[in-house]
């Protein structure tokens, strides 16, 4: 008589338990899946490694999608940087490899998701040249640097007609 009870409140126990699990999310099924996901949990030095150790044996058209990803991984990094110089070379990479990319594929799918994370990149630009500006303490050449974050914030020109002055 206690048996079927003591296998009911088993059972039961742990279809409860069992309900508060998270759901465990199927593995990328594609390497660009694999960078998108480890960039959106802010593990983009990861992803650009695996993509240094991998894009060899990849497909052109896998490469270019690729491209985009690798640029987006120097987007977050640099985002995330407290160094002024480190900063300035992975935007200054990530600039590159956007304006390389347009111009490369303008009409690729991702090629609008590409154009507005370069516009995010022109604003971080933007931003450091700011921070720049504020910590020096002669006023003409504040003044002057000041002016600089202007001049980052325009569009810049590509040639693939998606971003203009």
């Amino acid at each position: 008589m206690l048996q079927p009870l003591r296998t009911s409140l088993v059972i039961g126990s742990l279809t409860l338990s069992a309900s508060f699990v998270p759901a465990q999310s199927l593995p990328p099924t594609s390497p660009s899946e694999l960078i998108r996901g480890l960039r959106e949990q802010g593990l983009s030095d990861l992803a650009l490694e695996y993509i240094t150790e991998n894009s060899s044996s990849w497909s052109a058209d896998l490469k270019k999608e690729i491209a985009l990803e690798r640029a987006k991984c120097r987007l977050e990094l640099a985002n995330t940087e407290v160094d002024d110089g480190n900063r300035e070379m992975q935007v200054s990479t990530a600039k590159q490899e956007f304006q390389e990319f347009l111009a490369a594929n303008p009409n690729h799918p991702r090629a609008s998701e590409a154009a507005v994370s370069l516009a995010r990149l022109l604003t971080l630009e933007g931003k450091g040249e700011l921070q720049k500006a504020k910590r020096i303490t002669n006023e003409a050449e504040r003044k002057k640097a000041a002016a600089r974050p202007m001049k980052a914030a325009q569009v810049v020109p590509c040639s693939s007609g998606w971003i203009s002055e």
